[in-house]
């Protein structure tokens, strides 16, 4: 993750050495994976703009730019409910890079094609204009980005070559996007902090009112700290389950790192056998004791 995080900045560096005005660009940008060895944090501070649907890494890096695939021939409502989203999460432009989006053999305009040329005319005149130069405002609410986590639950079953790779990631990332989902749903806004941001002390409660740990399994001491403060000077933690029961080297802690967070051995609770509740100083800790993946599809 770091060496490929490296990489592209050497990219990015001999780019400018030719053109100092260069924006370099990520396209096909994967999720943040332990076996592909993405880690968005890393990589997002390394690059000018990046091709991707989602919002947060304009948290990771304030000045990265943003911009959306071309939903690969898709048309009408279908390729209207991909391209607009990306409009209010801060998206400049498209990627319309693939040959067959766009124009038949003959050289005329796919039904695609057309649409997306309508698309573009809408948003650049008008109300879609006003939108693309808005800034985003956040709620007071942010979730941990905790790539330690991903590597963590990988490591504990993961498999080179064996289909789905790690059971115990794949939940890991599933229950993060219901969270993404469940404040989706609510109409909340929301940022991400990553642990070297926590480190740094970004976790403020002046800014933040309440901070989510999405199976924040592995935690960094330092972010143990910043955690503890935050929820003592008045914020509200929240977590769903087993969190800091590893190091950031993924090494199994007893007790576990966020004991005194949560009022709880949490290393001895079992998962699903109910909910925790802790005040500290000013502030309220919740363990949710049990996963959100049971978040439904269309909730009423």
């Amino acid at each position: 993750q770091v060496m490929w995080a490296d990489r592209l900045k050497q990219f990015r560096d001999v780019i400018r050495s030719v053109d100092p005005n260069a924006r370099v660009c990520l396209t096909n940008v994967r999720r943040s994976d332990p076996y592909l060895g993405v880690d968005h944090y890393l990589q997002d501070r390394a690059m000018d703009c990046i091709r991707s649907s989602e919002f947060y890494h304009q948290d990771f890096n304030p000045n990265i730019l943003g911009f959306c695939g071309s939903a690969y021939g898709f048309a009408e409502e279908q390729l209207k409910s991909r391209f607009l989203p990306s409009v209010f999460d801060g998206q400049v432009g498209t990627s319309a890079w693939w040959y067959y989006n766009c124009f038949d053999p003959d050289l005329t305009t796919t039904k695609s094609g057309e649409d997306m040329k309508k698309l573009y005319q809408m948003v650049m005149s008008g109300l879609g204009k006003l939108i693309l130069t808005a800034k985003r405002v956040a709620q007071p609410i942010a979730m941990h980005y905790s790539m330690t986590s991903a590597n963590a639950t990988w490591i504990t079953d993961g498999k080179l070559f064996e289909k789905p790779g790690s059971e115990n990631f794949q939940r890991h990332y599933s229950n993060r996007s219901m969270w993404d989902r469940i404040l989706s749903d609510l109409g909340l806004q929301y940022s991400w902090l990553a642990t070297e941001q926590i480190e740094e002390g970004k976790l403020d409660p002046s800014k933040y009112k309440v901070f989510i740990l999405p199976n924040s399994i592995s935690i960094t001491r330092k972010e143990a700290k910043k955690i503890r403060e935050f929820v003592e000077k008045g914020g509200i933690l929240i977590a769903d389950a087993q969190p800091g029961l590893m190091d950031e080297h993924a090494k199994w802690q007893k007790p576990a790192l966020l004991n005194n967070v949560f009022g709880v051995s949490v290393e001895n609770l079992q998962t699903g056998s109910g909910m925790v509740t802790n005040n500290i100083g000013q502030g309220t800790a919740y363990l949710l004791n049990q996963f959100v993946l049971n978040y439904p599809e269309n909730p009423d």
